[in-house]
């Protein structure tokens, strides 16, 4: 009686196997995550215009055109090599303040949504293979921004009275 062994014919394709098992659960895990937080985020401005209403106010939002446009310039100054942190400066700058500013930037973020980040010259594994459903705005400002750079953007929410930080 011959004993079992794995023979190299069925070593390969069990370790290409468990990979694609293993690459398939990560995605659905990131997805996952991924509508948790946009859920999250929809609650947020939800939750800010009954804040805006109750004060009294009127919401006085940015368009959806000029939303993409902000996050247009937010991923094209972090896109390539290097970081044009005076284009994400100027556009934080251009956010209401209190809370106004807070629902612009519960928006700017909506908006921004998830983007593959490739991380400048070296692209990340999981983008190259397809497998990235892409990384959010506090990601990419996280990953681009040195932290006196963060602190900069930081102090421009903080004089806008806005609470998020980065």
């Amino acid at each position: 009686m011959r004993k079992f062994n794995l023979s190299e014919k069925y070593i390969i394709p069990f370790i290409l196997g468990g990979v694609l098992i293993y690459l398939a659960y990560r995605l659905f895990k990131k997805s996952d995550q991924e509508r948790k937080e946009g859920k999250d985020t929809q609650d947020e401005i939800y939750k800010k215009r009954l804040e805006i209403k109750k004060a009294g106010l009127t919401p006085n939002e940015f368009s959806e055109t000029e939303l993409n446009d902000f996050s247009s310039r937010l991923e094209q100054a972090m896109f390539d090599v290097g970081t044009d942190t005076t284009e994400i400066k100027n556009v934080f700058s251009k956010l209401g303040h209190g809370l106004y500013g807070e629902l612009d930037f519960l928006m700017l973020k909506k908006s921004f949504g998830h983007r593959p980040y490739t991380g400048g010259i070296f692209p990340n594994l999981s983008t190259v293979f397809g497998m990235s459903r892409g990384d959010n705005l506090q990601y990419w400002l996280n990953e681009e921004l040195s932290e006196s750079e963060k602190s900069d953007v930081n102090d421009i929410l903080s004089y806008k009275q806005i609470s998020y930080r980065i």
